[in-house]
């Protein structure tokens, strides 16, 4: 069969992370990586995003820390911003300030006023 783009490869797995289908765009990401394809930022963030609404939130950090910028898909401000709101949500103001040192030291991603 026919191979998806990577437009749509983004579409599926931005929408099933948005209706908290986590372990199966999780799957599509797999995927999408053994055929060649990166993921985009707009799919980290909206993983980022499903895995603090399930209360995942280190595994969310661990996204960030382990998979975007281990391989050079360097996080944007609202990307940090969700998770500093997740650790902040669960009282872990130790894990919420070390990722705003991280946004901070992180070139063209300081905190905005959403942070």
């Amino acid at each position: 069969g026919a191979v998806p783009s990577l437009a749509s490869y983004t579409s599926m797995a931005t929408d099933l992370y948005l209706e908290g289908k986590i372990d199966e765009a999780n799957k599509l990401l797999d995927e999408m990586r053994e055929r060649g394809f990166r993921p985009t930022l707009r799919i980290y963030e909206a993983k980022v995003a499903a895995l603090c609404r399930a209360l995942r939130v280190e595994e969310a950090g661990k996204v960030i820390e382990e998979e975007m910028l281990k391989k050079d898909c360097v996080p944007n401000s609202q990307v940090y911003n969700i998770v500093v709101k997740g650790f902040c949500d669960e009282g872990k103001l130790d894990l919420a300030l070390r990722f705003l040192e991280k946004m901070d030291r992180q070139k063209g991603c300081a905190p905005d006023m959403e942070t």
